[in-house]
């Protein structure tokens, strides 16, 4: 049975007809070359063909409505010949967009048209000719531009080659390399300004690939696509590019994955390195919570929880220097939250009905807000800290919200104590370098400098001003005397160990330039006898070492007794130094085991002293071991301060220094060089500042006034009883010294205490130092220790 002619169309074929008609130029889609357009290597042909095609198979294979549609569709075509074959300007479609309307309907059905995000698009580009009604509305831009596509790692570019490369890898081999790759289509919503993200999925079924010449032999290079997919060099070596062509369209479909995508970048900017001190990162994570819920005006503070306080971390738009935990403004927790607990999410939808104030919800309210959410996060039991997200749109702030931020809670709760501990980390590097080893009791003081440093890149002298200062000495008694003695020693025994060498040559062969080496020797005995002078010690050693010693290699070959003495010579002498240090060496052991039982005595009382009122204090060694303590109200983060205190720390330095001189008189024994220590403190009532000086790393009394203090504890070991020549310390005894009447009644009543306790004698002996170089009217307080 012959197939009738074309009828003429039936009412409801004319209604449809005029529906393509009146929309017939909404589909194509003319985008500047500049717009998706790739370099892909291999050539891209755009066609109808196959979709001709499939409106030819509908006429012969259906029946009823179906192929009445396709005869009107290939009627159309017999009158626009120019549809067929390779379509090299978009403006043949334009010309026919009533029919291109008909032809795409087998694509696009037009009941889904205004519903569907969807596209045709030139083969193996992502840059379409033909888009859907919604399509054009939500994704073309006013500059008739679509969004940015993102592909991650990899340039669009090089993404659509491998997929255009695997496509002919499995059309014309019949070779499939599984390789998955999401594109990403970013564009702004034209009514919110929000970030929409949509996935685009590719249909080839209207596509073929197309051989020229000879088909080429697949490489065993081949094999190396499985760890290499990448390769854009190697694909090439493997489907030359002039050999292969796409002939056809692609369809493609955008699917909105808004909130899969925006949750994917906040895990990523919240796992990233300090992501919560930086305000581009801090407006990264609102934009992109702004996209997850879809609230254009969203606004994020982040608090930090520490103990009963909460730091607040808010983007600053404009501000480009860097944001640091410690810097931020605080609230008490209660005055954050009002009454609320701080374990669950909670929700408020318009805050103009909200009774509970809290400083932190005033502030808000008085901004204008009207909806809140507050989101706590952290690890286990322990608090974190708290999302807080407000808009001034009352209610769109909801359960469905509350649950779209849950899965960014944890790695928030993360991101929090990561960027807390690189923080401190950063404060600890500053604070190495810069200020050198701080006391832990005033340690919180320079955090706050190093802090200020990270962000506004300035260092300050950090200053402590009205406190208090306690100094304390345990001097060696006659130490430089007593060294002196002892490298006068050990120089007069060497320079004889080398005299008796030269003798015992000159027995042997008795060489007139050895008699004159030893007449040189016997000078420098003489020059050492009454004491050791400025110089000496170097100029000997070097005479030893220039002029002795070389010629010791010459003369233990005169003899075997020569031989021996230099054996002896050398025996006598440190191994490491290469000079004689017998005396020096019991000298020092005897300095270090002093200072070593001071200093453990200091250390081990002042545990306790810190217990009692956190203070700077500092040991260090010169003859014996100095110690100075500051306290005052700036030496506490709370300031709070009392007398009681430095009353308490001035006993107990007096305690300590009474024990010290006990433990090193019964050390005297003990020693190598039997060695005696004498004790001062110096009383200073008037509070004073000191400064931590940057470039001199290290602290100084602030002030020419308060210098006085200085000048004193620097001349105090030259200090005499007035008229008397006799030293203010003595071995076996503690001395205090002192400006003003005051000071001395505080420490009679300690000395009176420590009496009553059988610690020291019962005689106080009250004198007046004689004057010092620019110090006169110091007075001091000495007692015996038991």
């Amino acid at each position: 049975m012959a197939r009738r002619s074309a009828p003429a169309l039936s009412e409801t074929y004319e209604s449809l007809a005029m529906g393509f008609q009146e929309d017939a130029l909404a589909g194509l889609v003319r985008l500047p070359d500049t717009n998706g357009r790739l370099a892909v290597p291999f050539r891209r042909i755009l066609s109808l063909d196959r979709l001709i095609a499939y409106w030819e198979k509908e006429r012969h294979e259906n029946a009823g409505g179906t192929a009445l549609m396709a005869e009107h569709v290939l009627a159309g075509l017999e009158r626009a010949p120019e549809l067929r074959g390779p379509i090299e300007d978009i403006a043949v479609l334009e010309r026919h967009a009533t029919l291109i309307n008909a032809l795409m309907s087998a694509i696009f059905p037009l009941g889904l048209r205004n519903h569907a995000f969807s596209m045709a698009a030139y083969p193996v580009e992502l840059r379409p000719f033909y888009v859907t009604p919604r399509f054009r509305r939500e994704l073309v831009g006013e500059n008739g531009l679509l969004g940015e596509m993102e592909t991650g790692d990899l340039p669009l570019e090089t993404l659509m080659t491998i997929f255009g490369s695997l496509g002919i890898l499995r059309r014309v081999y019949g070779m499939h390399f599984p390789f998955e790759k999401a594109v990403h289509l970013r564009t702004d919503d034209n009514s919110t300004g929000l970030t929409r993200y949509y996935q685009m999925r590719t249909h080839l079924d209207f596509v073929e690939v197309r051989v020229y010449g000879t088909l080429p032999e697949l490489s065993p290079e081949v094999e190396h696509l499985r760890t290499r997919v990448t390769d854009l060099e190697l694909w090439r070596r493997i489907l030359p590019p002039e050999s292969f062509a796409y002939y056809g369209f692609m369809v493609c479909d955008a699917l909105e994955v808004t909130e899969e995508v925006c949750l994917s970048h906040l895990k990523q900017e919240l796992v990233s390195k300090d992501p919560l001190t930086t305000p581009e990162r801090l407006l990264k994570i609102q934009s992109n919570l702004r996209s997850l819920l879809g609230i254009p005006d969203l606004s994020m503070t982040i608090a930090g929880i520490q103990a009963d306080e909460a730091f607040l971390i808010t983007p600053c738009v404009g501000r480009v220097r860097k944001l640091d935990l410690e810097d931020q403004e605080r609230l008490e927790l209660n005055e954050f939250l009002g009454c609320r607990p701080c374990d669950q999410t909670f929700v408020v939808s318009d805050l103009s009905s909200e009774r509970d104030d809290s400083p932190f919800f005033d502030k808000l309210r008085g901004m204008g807000y009207r909806s809140v959410m507050l989101a706590p996060f952290g690890e286990g039991d322990e608090k974190r800290g708290i999302l807080a997200l407000a808009s001034h749109q009352g209610g769109i702030l909801d359960s469905l919200a509350q649950l779209r931020v849950a899965p960014i809670l944890p790695l928030l709760s993360v991101a929090m104590g990561r960027t807390t501990e690189s923080t401190r980390n950063r404060v600890q590097a500053i604070m190495k370098e810069q200020f050198t080893a701080i006391h832990p009791a005033i340690e919180w003081r320079f955090q706050a400098a190093a802090m200020r440093y990270l962000q506004d890149e300035v260092l300050e002298d950090v200053v402590f001003p009205e406190v208090y200062p306690l100094f304390g000495a345990s001097d060696i008694r006659s130490s430089s005397t007593t060294r002196n003695h002892a490298i006068q020693t050990d120089l007069l025994e060497q320079l004889e160990l080398a005299d008796r060498v030269l003798e015992t040559a000159y027995r042997v062969q008795p060489l007139p330039y050895i008699d004159q080496l030893r007449y040189r020797l016997k000078g420098w005995v003489e020059e050492l006898a009454p004491g050791l002078h400025s110089g000496s010690e170097m100029r000997i050693i070097e005479f030893l070492k220039q002029e002795i010693e070389p010629v010791f290699g010459r003369l233990e070959r005169f003899d075997v007794s020569v031989l021996s003495a230099v054996e002896h010579y050398q025996a006598q002498l440190d191994p490491q130094l290469g000079f004689l240090y017998r005396h020096r060496r019991r000298f020092e052991e005897s300095v270090s085991r002093i200072r070593e039982r001071i200093t453990d005595i200091m250390g081990a009382r002042q545990v306790e002293a810190q217990k009692a009122f956190p203070h700077y204090f500092e040991m260090y060694k010169t003859d014996g071991v100095d110690h100075t303590m500051y306290l005052g109200p700036s030496t506490v983060p709370d300031g709070n301060f009392d007398r009681l205190y430095l009353r308490n720390l001035r006993l107990w330095q007096l305690l300590v220094m009474v024990e010290v001189a006990r433990e090193t008189r019964n050390l005297v024994r003990e020693l190598p060089v039997p060695l005696e220590t004498a004790h001062l403190i110096l009383a200073q009532d008037s509070p004073l500042s000191i400064r931590f000086h940057i470039d001199e790393k290290q602290f100084n009394v602030d002030g020419a006034y308060n210098a006085r203090y200085e000048i004193i504890k620097k001349r105090l070991d030259k200090a005499e009883v007035e008229g008397t020549g006799e030293r203010a310390t003595q071995p076996g005894k503690v001395t205090v010294v002192y400006s003003h009447p005051r000071e001395a009644t505080e420490y009679r009543e300690y000395f009176e205490y420590l009496r009553g306790a059988g610690q020291v004698e019962p005689v106080l002996e009250e004198l007046s130092l004689g004057p010092l170089q620019g110090v006169q009217g110091l007075k001091a307080l000495r007692v015996t220790v038991r």
